[in-house]
């Protein structure tokens, strides 16, 4: 059960000893943490990119004595690391994109934990820097080695490797159910909340993710089944937008009935973390029902003792990571494609 290793031919430029190694799979935590240990004992540095708090969290209770670079520090301990690794000191550091910047005289390897996710390679959608660009040209400089960790292969990567005569092989998963609930379908909650009340029933902890915070509704035609949209600039027309009586987007007048049948319109609403916290605490359980944020990840450990506590847990996507690993029975992820990261899905 060994992580999928595969690795980079060097080329004509990079320097004689540069290495990369992609580590596919929940046990690349076990190469992160024994690499950490030889290079210590080596008297040299480690440097360990991570996307989020919570990733950062992990490392910190996994591996001792690392010094944290990330701008949720106060800026005399972020120098006083800049000034340790300048003069020539050996350790293991762990930050975000700043943290790449460190003049480390003595780095032995750089990993880049979930290098397959939208924290790495921003520059797709926002026009930012990629994390692995700037990760693989350090280490090329520097001729060290340079490990890309993922939980799974990016769609690229698993189509490249099946067109392949030796494809990748995994180990055995837990199972995946794929369940189609069309945008329209008003019976949304009356599903889900069925599945809750099943785990709930045999007594095991389940996930629900979504990436909506606030809930969200728009009017709706019965009869036609379809959103109304606005006739004017052709954008769909929400419940907040009905109060004024005209589109806040270009003023046209909303209308009262359907203007493809003329029948009365309702409200869909869309389900949110709000929501579903509603609907579970009137038809599951109120005690045993915890909703969460990305503000929470501010406190990790908190977090975690407050979800031992409850049975039923409500989070946006921040919570996917290893801090949590091992915590639910089930995790129900409504529209993943949503959050923009079908890799982690």
């Amino acid at each position: 059960k060994d992580p999928v290793v595969r690795p980079l031919s060097p080329g004509g430029t990079e320097a004689a000893d540069f290495r990369l190694q992609r580590l596919i799979g929940r046990e690349r935590f076990k190469t992160y943490i024994n690499t950490a240990d030889m290079i210590r004992k080596a008297g040299k540095s480690l440097l360990i990119i991570v996307p989020d708090r919570l990733s950062m969290a992990y490392f910190k209770r996994a591996i001792p004595d690392l010094d944290i670079y990330h701008s949720s520090e106060k800026k005399s301990i972020r120098d006083q690391i800049w000034e340790k690794y300048a003069t020539g000191e050996g350790g293991i550091i762990i930050g975000g994109l700043s943290a790449l910047f460190l003049p480390i005289q003595n780095l032995a390897a750089i990993i880049v934990e979930q290098g397959n996710t939208l924290f790495t390679g921003r520059g797709q959608l926002s026009g930012d820097t990629d994390f692995k660009i700037i990760a693989k040209k350090r280490a090329e400089a520097l001729g060290c080695q340079l490990i890309i960790g993922t939980p799974c292969l990016s769609i690229q990567q698993y189509k490249n490797q099946s067109e392949k005569a030796s494809a990748v092989h995994f180990p055995e998963t837990q199972p995946i159910e794929v369940i189609r609930i069309k945008r329209n379908e008003k019976d949304f909650f009356s599903q889900i909340t069925h599945l809750v009340k099943g785990y709930h029933a045999e007594n095991k902890r389940v996930l629900i993710l979504l990436n909506r915070i606030k809930p969200k509704a728009l009017l709706y035609c019965d009869k036609c089944k379809k959103n109304i949209r606005c006739e004017k600039c052709k954008r769909y027309l929400g419940l907040e937008k009905q109060t004024s009586g005209v589109c806040p987007h270009c003023q046209a007048t909303i209308p009262s009935n359907c203007p493809r049948c003329s029948s009365h319109l309702s409200h869909l609403k869309f389900p949110s973390t709000d929501t579903l916290e509603q609907v579970f605490k009137e038809q599951v359980s109120d005690s045993q029902l915890l909703s969460i944020s990305a503000d929470e990840s501010k406190d990790p450990v908190a977090l975690e003792k407050s979800i031992h506590q409850h049975r039923i847990v409500i989070s946006t996507p921040f919570i996917i990571g290893p801090y949590f690993y091992d915590m639910f029975d089930a995790v129900i992820y409504y529209r993943p494609e949503s959050h923009f990261d079908m890799d982690s899905y």
